[in-house]
């Protein structure tokens, strides 16, 4: 996606407006993407205006959801698991009745507790009030492929970081300006 979908996007914005220089506004996986690309492309880069990346974005050091932990299942796993097209596609059905349901203050505590799977466990910060709002855009669903994607960045980054901690014990230069993964 970072490497050829929002290029190309901003290709088809670019040409479509006329205009040189875009904002771009990420959000969750949006981020990450536009992190990558920016980081990799520098002259993608050059031509946004500025970048509001706004969270959260997936880290894989400290997980401290279910969620999150499903990515360091194997790929068979994954795919026995959910499938080949996707997970937690969109039903505007069950959606509904999540909100109702966690509209109902004594149901509440419950629907924290599942909210946590997807989001981690950290009550404290919760905003039970807004509860029902939460439940009314997440979780949000992923294709599978998608999923499997995402799955990659910790290794890439280990292998990345290899790379450049060899190349500067060889004396090597690495190329610091745009190594941030």
């Amino acid at each position: 996606m970072a490497k050829y979908d929002l290029p190309g996007i901003i290709d088809f914005i670019v040409n479509k407006t006329g205009q040189e220089k875009l904002y771009f506004i990420g959000h969750s996986l949006g981020t990450t993407i536009g992190f990558v690309a920016f980081s990799t492309m520098p002259e993608l880069a050059q031509r946004i205006k500025m970048n509001f990346a706004l969270g959260p974005v997936i880290s894989f050091k400290y997980p401290t959801s279910v969620f999150t932990n499903l990515f360091l299942l194997p790929k068979s796993i994954i795919k026995l698991v959910f499938g080949t097209k996707g997970v937690l596609l969109e039903d505007k059905n069950a959606r509904m009745s999540f909100i109702t349901f966690c509209n109902q203050k004594l149901l509440q505590p419950l629907c924290s507790e599942f909210m946590s799977l997807w989001a981690g466990f950290n009550k404290k910060n919760m905003n039970m009030s807004r509860l029902d709002v939460y439940m009314a855009h997440a979780p949000t669903g992923s294709s599978i492929q998608n999923m499997l994607h995402i799955k990659q960045v910790p290794s890439l980054s280990q292998r990345v970081n290899s790379l450049l901690v060899s190349m500067t014990v060889k004396g090597l230069n690495p190329p610091s300006q745009h190594a941030c993964l």
